[in-house]
């Protein structure tokens, strides 16, 4: 049933103006934080990455039964929407009573969001692990190179990049350094630019990893590799309702909500007149990702 309607509001998104889809969610959230206190919070969160897969994650693990998702895929809050509070985040998710009526049925309700942006910001794992203590943390990694470019073309696509992306790569300190020092001065701020041009300080994943090792424990985290998902995200999917402790379950259709494959957008691999210089951008960050890490990521087993 659930599958059958998130069809019908798929069909229906585009005939409504977007001004009036945004107005309506915010309307739906405001109501919703007048029961805030009596809902609950995530038992899993998605951290990233970007451009990795996770918009298609978040709509197939939101057709589950057993999983309901927040109200809408990246909440942000704790990286960008921090000072809105604890209310305004829990108003994303379901009751609790919804929760202990699945209990009377036999059947576990789980909910979760999927917020990429977390996975980068440095403000993040902490804010999560005060609020969520017990959480299950999962992330998608992809090769960083494509990834990158796969970021600057959707930055193309909103109008928020003018760059060439040779260009942007040679902006993107000159952009996102103002944003690292203001969190240092003011921890609520946004960051607008430090997430929008993180072209390559998004595939520093040994970096980002270590801050959020430091939080939780190892075991609490499921780090699975973006291009495999691409390939079978049924399998990848699987694996992921196992570590949450879901009901094994597939999805009508395995539609692609986030990635183009290769030869669709016509710009997938990253210009061979840029690819050695990407590649030694990367190449101290992957070495020390192998050690961190204990998964067979297969563009990092190519770089061997």
């Amino acid at each position: 049933m659930r599958a059958v309607l998130q069809k019908v509001r798929d069909g229906l998104k585009p005939l409504v103006p977007i001004g009036v889809r945004r107005w309506l969610v915010k309307a739906r959230h405001r109501l919703r934080e007048l029961t805030a206190p009596w809902r609950v919070v995530p038992d899993f969160v998605i951290i990233g990455c970007q451009r990795g897969g996770t918009s298609s994650l978040y709509r197939y693990l939101g057709q589950h039964p057993s999983i309901s998702p927040s109200l809408r895929k990246e909440t942000e809050y704790f990286s960008a929407n921090y000072g809105h509070g604890v209310r305004w985040y829990r108003a994303h998710f379901p009751l609790e009573l919804r929760r202990k009526l699945s209990a009377l049925f036999g059947r576990k309700l789980l909910t979760f969001e999927a917020t990429p942006d977390y996975l980068l910001d440095p403000r993040a794992p902490e804010r999560c692990r005060d609020l969520l203590p017990e959480a299950k943390i999962i992330v998608l990694l992809r090769e960083p190179g494509e990834r990158a470019l796969s970021q600057y073309h959707h930055n193309v696509r909103l109008g928020h990049e003018p760059e060439t992306f040779e260009r942007a790569l040679e902006l993107e300190e000159s952009r996102i350094t103002p944003d690292i020092g203001e969190m240092t001065i003011d921890p609520m701020t946004r960051a607008t630019s430090f997430r929008r041009f993180s072209y390559q300080a998004r595939g520093d994943y040994a970096e980002q990893l270590k801050r959020w090792f430091a939080v939780y424990p190892r075991d609490r985290f499921l780090i699975l590799e973006s291009e495999e998902f691409f390939e079978d995200p049924d399998r990848v999917l699987q694996r992921i309702l196992d570590f949450v402790g879901a009901p094994r379950f597939s999805p009508p259709e395995f539609r692609n909500y986030s990635y183009l494959k290769p030869g669709v957008e016509g710009h997938d691999a990253v210009p061979a007149n840029l690819k050695d210089t990407v590649e030694q951008r990367f190449a101290g960050s992957n070495r020390a990702l192998r050690e961190m890490i204990d998964v067979d990521l297969g563009w990092l087993r190519a770089e061997r």
